[in-house]
């Protein structure tokens, strides 16, 4: 294993775990959120709120998960996992950035563009190493 290879796969998993825990800090705030912020919806807008939140909570945290699983493919030098990586980190990117955009107002959306962003450098940096061996 290269030690470039050693270095961009630390920060990839850095910035994979830090995204399972935004996700999992994102699901467990569901009780919060609902019984301050949704009190003068209906039930049915409840219920379809509180569905798109864990939604989104599972999807950080799914698309985290996959970038770590690729990250340890890239810390023992192989690259064939890369494009997943870079999918799951575009993935984080964006589903972060449209919170950015519809909630600008919370400041965790800011947090996890931040987050995204430091799996998806590593990854292009990577990409133009000697390390990346494809």
């Amino acid at each position: 294993m290269s030690d470039s290879a050693n270095k961009f796969g630390f920060w990839i998993r850095l910035a994979g775990v830090l995204n399972v825990v935004l996700g999992i800090i994102h699901c467990l705030a569901a009780p919060y959120v609902f019984s301050t912020e949704f009190v003068q919806v209906t039930p049915d807008e409840r219920v379809t709120a509180i569905w798109a939140f864990l939604a989104t909570g599972g999807a950080v945290i799914l698309s985290a998960a996959v970038l770590l699983n690729a990250s340890a493919a890239i810390r023992r030098g192989d690259a064939s996992l890369w494009s997943l990586a870079v999918g799951a980190s575009l993935f984080l990117f964006a589903i972060s950035f449209s919170g950015v955009l519809l909630f600008p107002e919370n400041p965790f959306t800011f947090v996890g563009s931040a987050m995204a962003l430091a799996g998806f450098v590593p990854l292009l940096l990577y990409r133009r190493s000697p390390a990346f061996g494809l």
